[in-house]
């Protein structure tokens, strides 16, 4: 038999598999991950088991996605022949993915930009289309960037969008930062994808290597399909925008509740129905000084810390007299973490859950002037009262819903700023004051000078200094509102009202501004009542802005129908002591929270699947999530909330609660 001829050359190198790829890209993201966690002030509160199962859940998911990509397009390339027809089996993978997880974050975007809900599916569909394209394009660019011999620099550029992700639309789109992670690993996963594997890896436990990935992947699917993370972790992963797969995973810690006993016996009368109830009467008038002029002066952003506190008073010396001279309610908490839906809620006296929201051609976002609540103004109209609303804003006047039945409505236009502040308003107040005679007047003035996208008076680089320093133009004009009251000769008819729509947050929690969630440095603001001839003092009693409403009627003589969810004040602006036995309630974004009598606060997030339960008595900041604690104990305060909203919901037919941004 004549001799075989030799092989002539060197024997071909082995590359690395797109499984092989992956898992380098996800072990690089790991570190990445690892460091901008340890870098924030978050990581304090997490310890090292946290940390690695925060890490974990996310590598597993990603693992698992990597797995059914792989799967894919191997079996893509079995049955269509590879190429193009695989990678367009990939494309279709990823875009019927983003229809399912993109839908929360664009379909509205995407009806509101097309004008309409036809037109919006299809610019949604494109969207869609888009964001999967581009990690396809990704993973394409990566393997062209292999072949021509720069593979350092799309492995560098995947780890960069993946770092970046951390840091862009922090607090929401969480499908966005999904997309983004695909792109990141598909880029960084293509450039090693064909690489030769590390010469320190012997050549015989190369494939033993690569099959092992494979079984690591079905493994990280199979943890990402049983995890039930502790909800300290899940609500940390949630704080991290680069914790791609944290609303994902969320699912598997839906609450399991259902109504049952435990209610306090003081909120049964506010467990019904009480549309049909008798409105409540008020007693007699707590002035004597002839009709009553009440001024509801809110002022946008303001926190309770910065005026209780007294740290201030130096820069806000106008606020800081008129506290020490007011009922001051050193526990009062706003119904919302937006202005919109606080507002709407004051002034329907019903929670968000029970209003309409809808969308409407030519108006952003989602309004409630569909909803046929009655605002208490309407109620002060039918008793002969006059109502004006001046607004900062033109979505606080009527057509928009949140505030609406005012005899006297005008928009003051802005001058240089994004809203108009305090100061061009008071002219317009001024000149109703001067026409009011000796006729009641309910005026409400919401100043937005201290609201985030308002120009500030200088442009410190420290956000707190600035936000102080745009509060103290607020504090100018009330001292040039108490001023004109005096000189005008109406100081012992007026009750001034001042109190905010919302706190801001900075840096609490890991967020910044409002609107995001309903901790309290976003819930808890101040409430002064100044009532001429009364002496100020504070008073500890937890009360809501819900209880606004009934205040005011009460003040004028009107009274409070039953279903407003909100108790009247004015017992204790008579010296008397306070006992509402309704429950303080916010809600946002799908947030729900709820105080209960003995000092617990129970947050639950019906969108992204978590539950809070703080101390307030012993852990005002709310550090120390509660809820792994005691399963029983939670369950029964969910279900104590669950049940209030079955009661106090909008029924009608086909009307889901909306996620309002």
């Amino acid at each position: 038999m004549p001799p075989q001829p030799k092989p002539s050359g060197a024997p071909p190198k082995a590359s690395l598999g797109p499984v092989a790829a992956l898992a380098c890209s996800i072990a690089a993201w790991i570190g990445i991950n690892s460091v901008v966690i340890l870098s924030t002030s978050e990581s304090a509160r997490l310890d090292l088991p946290e940390l690695a199962e925060l890490l974990v859940l996310d590598a597993s998911g990603l693992l698992a996605i990597g797995l059914a990509g792989g799967l894919l397009l191997r079996l893509g390339g079995r049955l269509v022949g590879g190429g193009r027809a695989a990678i367009g089996l990939g494309f279709a993978g990823l875009f019927g993915l983003g229809l399912g997880v993109m839908r929360d974050d664009a379909l509205g975007m995407a009806e509101e930009l097309a004008g309409g809900p036809q037109l919006g599916l299809v610019l949604f569909a494109g969207i869609v289309a888009a964001v999967a394209g581009a990690v396809v394009a990704a993973a394409l660019v990566g393997r062209r960037l292999q072949g021509v011999g720069v593979a350092w620099l799309g492995l560098l550029c995947g780890l960069g969008a993946l770092a970046l992700n951390h840091f862009v639309l922090v607090g929401d789109f969480p499908s966005a930062h999904l997309y983004v992670g695909f792109a990141g690993l598909a880029l960084a996963g293509g450039s090693l994808t064909g690489a030769p594997w590390p010469g320190w890896i012997p050549l015989r436990r190369r494939r033993g290597l690569g099959w092992s990935l494979w079984i690591v992947a079905a493994v990280a699917t199979a943890t990402l399909a049983t995890a039930r993370p502790s909800m300290e972790v899940v609500l940390h992963q949630l704080r991290f925008a680069g914790s791609v797969m944290a609303p994902y995973v969320t699912r598997a810690r839906a609450e399991r509740a259902s109504f049952g006993g435990g209610l306090p016996s003081e909120w049964e009368p506010w467990f019904r129905d009480r549309a049909s109830l008798p409105s409540i009467g008020a007693g007699p008038p707590i002035l004597g000084a002839g009709p009553p002029i009440v001024i509801l002066w809110t002022i946008d952003s303001l926190r309770a810390d910065v005026l209780l506190g007294g740290e201030y008073d130096a820069r806000l010396p106008n606020l800081a007299a008129l506290r020490d001279r007011s009922f001051t309610f050193t526990e009062a908490r706003a119904p919302g973490s937006q202005t919109v839906v606080t507002f709407t809620s004051i002034f329907a006296g019903t929670y968000y859950s029970s209003q309409d929201w809808s969308k409407h051609r030519g108006i952003r976002d989602l309004w409630p002037d569909d909803d046929e609540s009655v605002r208490f103004p309407e109620r002060l109209r039918e008793a002969g009262v006059t109502t004006v609303n001046l607004a900062a804003a033109r979505w606080l006047t009527g057509p928009f819903g949140v505030v609406r039945g005012f005899s006297d409505e005008a928009f003051v236009p802005p001058k240089g700023t994004h809203f108009t502040v305090a100061s061009r308003i008071l002219p317009e107040l001024r000149g109703r004051l001067e026409a009011i005679g000796d006729r009641p007047l309910f005026a409400f003035v919401h100043a937005l000078d201290a609201h985030s996208s308002t120009r500030p008076r200088k442009r410190h680089k420290d956000p707190w200094e600035r936000y102080i320093d745009n509060l103290a133009l607020v504090d100018e004009g009330l001292g040039s509102l108490l001023a004109m009251i005096e000189e005008l000769g109406l100081a012992e008819r007026t009750i001034l009202i001042i109190s905010s729509d919302h706190g801001e947050a900075f840096g609490e929690h890991g967020v910044t501004a409002h609107g995001r969630t309903l901790y309290d440095e976003l819930l808890r603001v101040p409430l002064l009542i100044h009532v001429p001839g009364a002496e100020g003092r504070r008073i500890a009693t937890p009360v809501s802005l819900m209880d606004l409403g009934p205040t005011i009627l009460e003040i004028f003589g009107a009274p409070t129908p039953a279903a407003h969810l909100g108790e009247s004040l004015v017992p204790a602006l008579r010296g008397r002591e306070l006992a509402p036995t309704r429950p303080i309630i916010a809600e946002g974004r799908l947030k729900k929270s709820l105080i209960f009598p003995d000092g617990r606060k129970l947050i639950v997030d019906d969108r992204l699947h978590t539950t809070e339960l703080y101390d307030l008595r012993a852990d005002p900041q709310e550090l120390e999530n509660l809820v792994d604690r005691d399963d029983e104990e939670v369950e029964r305060r969910i279900s104590i909330l669950r049940e209030f909203f079955s009661i106090h919901r909008n029924k009608r037919d086909g009307y889901e609660v909306p996620y309002r941004k």
